[in-house]
């Protein structure tokens, strides 16, 4: 288990001092890392062992390895501490002590304890943390007083809850003194009668270490073991009375990198029951040897971190009832320091042999799960401390080629979809860092200051070339060129792996000195990453880009520095990575010390410089020790020091805005992001200057999608105005373009298409947009004296159209005039009116007879057609000899209408006048002559 120095510590770096804003950031899936016996071995209950791993609580199963359950502990500012009851897990960060339930992790209480340090040990149903004891699983405050384990170390109390062991020592509950541990880390025999301690030495043999056994009751020490040519790692009291003891042989040389040892031991003497090594922790590997990392007296089977393919695993012992051990596969590889990309699939290299470097590299799908698995050299972490060797495997960009050394040391390049090997070099003597793949299967590499050039001829890598003083440090997507830099000077040169001769040579000075940055070289672009510690302590991370050119131009500089902050460590390095594309970079400081603050990372757009999103991880605590951009920008691998990875969604950025005008008050606005967008889509912000348009809301660009176009709504304006219109997705990504609006302009006058003269004649002025505040002033006009329009009027404010009432007068001939109106500063519109004499109607015939008594159906006709809705022509008469309807109606577009006249029987001839009326006016009459 880890913990902060301190509670005083614990409370100054609780907090990271930052002052922008912050954007939680989720992983997209997680390598966990797998338990490490760094401090002590894991709790038990059972057959289930409980680990911290990032800001999640891991539950495993010791019968088989496997992980039973995995949930994130929120608010984990602090290192937590764990215990195993029975049912329960408890977890510890400073002063909240949280109870979980063993089954599936979900949690059951949180308490506020009154103090914030102390371990935790489980003794029936009672919790000891610090000086507290409480009631288990309830968390009740008790007044008993406690065996206050230690702040580092849980400790453990025996099976029959009599005695309890602390780092150093041992004490029987409730009574006074204590007895002393030869070893440390007592562990507890299945019947209490004895405890087991071990050190990394022993008074005889100061290199070699010992396993102790005492008398729980007394302190007596049973029985020592030790041996001369094996140093002692780790022991463990199992069942059956016995003891699992794991350590490391000598080597020909009398070093500690022999094979892995195992031995088991008689509990109550001590004696060897059985020795063997382990064939897969071989020698030469480095470190120490395998560690118990999870156990319980009792059981016949352990957790054990060891060597397996180069890399450390994890895999289970089993003791038989006669003391032979037995391993079993590889349950789990750690993960190592150094993460890349292969085109867009992971690759995660395990932590490597010291002497040759190689181990158990990893490529996994985007998904997570493995790709394939090769013994490949490990990337060491890419922390700035000054510039590290880039040794390892390498990938191009597009993630088809990969060069490497191969097990047997010899130069090799590989189908990096598959795994499989394309050609090799015959001899040793060949580069040993930098080793880039080159187009067809060649290679380019370092080798005792000269880069040398490889290229392939069927299976075989032949050497034609060398560059004296320069390194490899980069190639294209595909190899078909790579980058140079000298070793001295700063120079660099970019080269097609055809020819030796350089395509573009950069000044000296170009890089700092003896640094090997990051490079992206796409197209006419080189794109280098730098880190180098400058004063008080500053640590700068620098990125270039360049045009390649004749001579090449440097086109931007984007620089970070990092310095401590109130109440922070001094930051030890920088972790910090380029996309393949030259467009991102990412980067966090790293603090020396326990420090549990964290400063977000930086992700920066290259454009412009401008640091576009500060992501605080939501999935774990400890710190990056590398990181790499996929080639796309849109995630990221990171490789923590407690040896899990995390894969992260980087946020949707944006790279550009298009608008497109499609009216006054309407544009088209299509955001590109940089990178698909991230599951969830991204969603977009806005931001108009002057604020005189709305953006369309929500306005979301899809999951996997680089673009979006979304309706933006213009306001209005008097005068021609720039509107500039951005967009953003992230934090501070904001990309912008403008656009010109304009005052709206007449776009068509209405009006009736006729009218008599003498009416008024409403005139509609049509805007093609709302009218902006204190209206649009319109000029008006005819080319008639019969129609008066008045010289302007006004639409008003937030209107887009108007109605005027325009004067006509009568006219003794019809006619047609046009009106036109203008404003806002464009060109005039029209609509032309006939104007009509006043409408007139006679009867026909003018004259008719008919017999007294019997009908008669005449008809009006005007003197022209009837407008909209017809026309209703008055009818009377002045005699009582005929009986004439009141009106009669012409219907829309007619000139004439019949109706009928009723007469009475005359004596003798008679006449009578019908008569009509016309809007008012009299018409011309019609006669009827009564016979008899």
């Amino acid at each position: 288990m880890r913990s902060v120095r301190s509670a005083a510590l614990a409370l100054l770096f609780s907090l990271p001092i930052l002052s922008a804003a912050q954007i939680p950031w989720t992983p997209l899936w997680s390598l966990p890392a797998m338990p490490r016996g760094e401090a002590i071995e894991l709790p038990v209950s059972g057959d289930l062992t409980v680990n911290i791993s990032g800001r999640n609580l891991v539950c495993r199963s010791i019968t088989d390895g496997s992980i039973r359950w995995n949930v994130p502990l929120a608010n984990a500012e602090y290192m937590p501490v764990v215990a195993i009851g029975a049912d329960h897990v408890a977890v510890r960060r400073a002063a909240v002590l949280e109870v979980r339930r063993l089954s599936d992790g979900s949690l059951v209480r949180a308490t506020t304890l009154s103090a914030i340090g102390g371990g935790l040990a489980i003794r029936g149903d009672r919790i000891h943390t610090g000086n507290q004891v409480l009631t288990w699983p309830e968390c009740v405050l008790t007044s008993e007083a406690s065996v206050m384990p230690e702040h580092i170390y849980n400790g453990q109390f025996s099976a029959n809850g009599k005695y309890f062991a602390g780092q150093s020592s041992w004490k029987e509950v409730g009574v006074e003194g204590t007895r002393y541990l030869q070893g440390r880390r007592g562990q507890f025999s299945a019947d209490s009668s004895r405890i087991y301690s071990h050190w990394g030495y022993s008074v005889t043999n100061y290199a070699r270490g010992a396993v102790f056994g005492q008398r729980t009751s007394d302190g007596a020490l049973l029985w020592t073991f030790e041996t001369p040519s094996a140093t002692i790692s780790s022991a463990q009291p199992m069942g059956n009375d016995k003891v699992l003891v794991l350590a490391r042989l000598s080597d020909s040389n009398g070093n500690d990198r022999g094979q892995g040892a195992i031995y088991v031991l008689n509990g109550a003497t001590g004696a060897v029951l059985s020795a063997q090594t382990d064939i897969d922790h071989f020698t030469g590997d480095p470190e120490t040897g395998a560690t118990i990392v999870a156990a319980r007296p009792g059981l016949n089977r352990v957790l054990i971190l060891s060597r397996a393919n180069r890399t450390w695993a994890l895999r289970a012992v089993d003791v038989s009832a006669s003391g032979v051990p037995t391993l079993s596969p590889v349950i789990q590889y750690e993960g190592g320091t150094g993460v890349d990309f292969a085109g867009d699939r992971p690759v995660v290299f395990g932590r490597a042999n010291d002497l040759s470097q190689q181990a158990l590299g990893t490529v996994y799908l985007p998904d997570g799960t493995i790709d394939w698995r090769s013994a490949i050299r490990a990337r060491p972490a890419w922390v700035w401390t000054g510039g590290p060797n880039l040794y390892g495997a390498f990938f191009t960009p597009d993630g088809k080629l990969g060069a490497d050394l191969g097990p047997d040391g010899y130069l090799r390049t590989y189908n990096a979809v598959s795994g499989t090997g394309i050609a090799h070099a015959l001899n040793a003597d060949v580069p040993s860092y930098n080793l880039f793949p080159l187009f067809g299967g060649g290679a380019i590499g370092d080798y005792n200051s000269e880069a040398r050039y490889y290229r392939r001829s069927g299976n075989l890598l032949n050497g034609i070339g060398q560059f004296a003083n320069a390194l490899p440090i980069g190639v294209d997507t595909d190899g078909k060129r790579f980058v140079l830099s000298g070793r001295f000077s700063g120079e660099m040169g970019v080269f097609k792996s055809s020819d030796a001769a350089p395509l573009f040579a950069f000044p000296a000075g170009s890089l700092p000195t003896n640094v090997r940055p990051r490079v992206a070289l796409n197209g006419n672009t080189l794109t280098t990453l730098t880190v180098v510690q400058g004063f008080n302590p500053t640590y700068r991370a620098t990125a270039t880009v360049w045009t390649l050119a004749t001579p090449p131009v440097k086109v931007r500089t984007v620089t970070r520095d990092f310095t401590p902050g109130t109440g922070m460590d001094y930051p030890s390095s920088l972790v910090a990575g380029i996309s393949p594309d030259g467009r991102l970079m990412l980067v966090q400081p790293r603090f020396s010390g326990y420090s549990v603050a964290r400063l977000p990372f930086e992700l920066v757009r290259l454009s412009d410089g401008k640091t576009v999103s500060r992501l605080v991880p939501t999935g774990f605590l400890d710190q990056a020790i590398d990181l790499a951009l996929s080639r796309d920008g849109s995630r990221a691998i990171l490789a923590l020091e407690n040896g899990s990875h995390y894969s992260m969604p980087l946020p949707g950025i944006v790279s550009a805005v298009e608008a497109n005008v499609r009216s006054r008050t309407l544009a088209r606005v299509t955001v590109r992001l940089m990178a698909p967008a991230p599951p969830g889509g991204s969603t977009v912000r806005w931001r108009f200057t002057p604020n005189l348009a709305t953006g369309q809301s929500p306005a979301v660009i899809p999951a996997g999608a680089t673009y979006a176009t979304f309706d933006v709504n213009l306001g209005s304006v008097a005068a021609n105005t720039n509107l500039k219109v951005e967009a953003a997705s992230a934090e501070d990504d904001w990309a912008a373009t403008t656009i010109q609006l304009q005052p709206p302009v007449v776009a068509s006058l209405t009006a009736p298409a006729e009218i008599e003269g003498g009416n008024s004649l409403p005139l509609r002025i049509n805007l093609d947009g709302p009218a902006p505040a204190g209206g649009t002033e319109v000029t008006l006009s005819s080319n008639q004296p019969y129609v008066l329009p008045p010289a302007t009027t006004t639409v008003p404010a937030g209107q887009s159209f108007a109605t005027v009432p325009i004067t006509t007068n009568v006219v003794a001939a019809d006619g047609t005039a046009t009106l036109t109106g203008g404003g806002g500063g464009g060109g005039g519109k029209s609509v032309t009116v006939k104007v009509f004499k006043p409408m007139t109607a006679v009867i026909s015939p003018r004259t008719a007879t008919v017999k007294g008594g019997e009908s008669i159906t005449l008809k009006v006709v005007l003197s022209r057609a009837a407008p909209a809705g017809g026309v209703t022509v008055l009818l009377s008469d002045k005699t009582s000899l005929i009986d004439t309807p009141p009106s009669v109606n012409v219907p829309a577009g007619s000139r004439e209408a019949t109706f009928t006249v009723a007469t009475r029987p005359v004596a003798s001839i008679k006449t009578s006048t019908v008569y009509t009326s016309v809007m008012g006016r009299s018409g011309q009459s019609g006669t009827l002559k009564l016979t008899p």
